[in-house]
């Protein structure tokens, strides 16, 4: 009903990289959060190739204290792997498909979501360093594709969520 709609408190966070595993680190805060808020809250999570800085590995297979039921404990990735009891109601998680060595730890996360939230996890062009880079300094690199290409499915994103965003360079912005 639009007056329940009237209550609700829409949040849209954008994450690149260790700001994806931020993201996802708030989801996981919120999961205590009171019935009230929760109930009111739409968490949105924008993620580009969210990367814990830390073997994925390490989180699954070795922190013995997520195991017992305290994750998070001993790595950033453990503490976010399961989020399936937070408030976030959808996920667009976009992942570049060139991955990097690893050895240089940017394995991407693949979290549990709750099961009712709308969650489209996909890959694109590019590579993690670059894939965003503004395209004034990709004009003429094999790489300017994918980043307009990444750059397009994240601002359509948020606009579909509400986010207002100001127009680019020299665009008018639409009228409303």
């Amino acid at each position: 009903s639009s007056e329940a709609c009237r209550q609700c408190l829409s949040v849209n966070v954008l994450g690149l990289s260790r700001g994806g595993i931020a993201a996802l680190q708030l989801a996981k805060k919120l999961e205590s959060a009171s019935t009230a808020l929760r109930d009111r809250l739409r968490l949105a999570l924008l993620l580009f190739d969210p990367v814990p800085g830390n073997l994925v590995f390490t989180a699954r297979h070795l922190d013995f204290l997520a195991a017992v039921g305290m994750p998070g404990v001993l790595t950033t990735a453990s503490g976010v792997l399961d989020l399936s009891a937070s408030p976030v109601s959808s996920v667009l998680a976009v992942y570049p498909h060139e991955p990097l060595p690893d050895i240089a730890f940017h394995a991407p996360l693949l979290p549990a979501y709750p099961p009712a939230a709308e969650v489209v996890e996909d890959a694109t062009l590019g590579c993690h360093q670059g894939a965003l880079y503004p395209v004034g300094l990709t004009r003429g690199s094999p790489v300017a594709a994918a980043c307009r290409l990444s750059a397009h499915r994240l601002v359509e994103a948020l606009r579909e969520r509400g986010t207002r965003l100001r127009p680019a360079g020299g665009e008018r912005a639409a009228e409303d």
